[in-house]
């Protein structure tokens, strides 16, 4: 089962999601399971078009920097996404994941 599974996205769409992600287990015995492209949700609001993006991004060893990274991008604009915060653990994880989709969800003309 998909850990994301009982996740409320809300009216948004799916467009993929392969997170299989243990919360249990330390993250360098799944580092077969961590890139940058895990979920993407899309939400459409007339025109305007957000996307929920999560991906894993490494850190180098020393620097301890290695996450979660979440992101709400607003018609396709990747280089100012209007959301961006990371989260390393799970309560961290499903706590950004929530604002995010919150965001994301809300209506742009609203």
């Amino acid at each position: 089962m998909n850990a994301l599974s009982n996740v409320n996205f809300k009216q948004g769409i799916v467009d993929y999601n392969t997170f299989d992600i243990d919360f249990s287990k330390p993250m360098h015995e799944q580092i077969w399971e961590l890139n940058e492209d895990l979920v993407q949700v899309i939400y459409l609001h007339g025109t305007d078009t957000h996307v929920l993006d999560v991906g894993w991004y490494p850190g180098s060893e020393s620097d301890g920097n290695a996450g979660f990274k979440i992101f709400v991008i607003k018609n396709q604009r990747w280089e100012t996404p209007i959301f961006s915060k990371s989260a390393r653990n799970e309560s961290d994880f499903f706590s950004v994941l929530n604002e995010a989709i919150e965001i994301a969800s809300v209506s742009a003309s609203a």
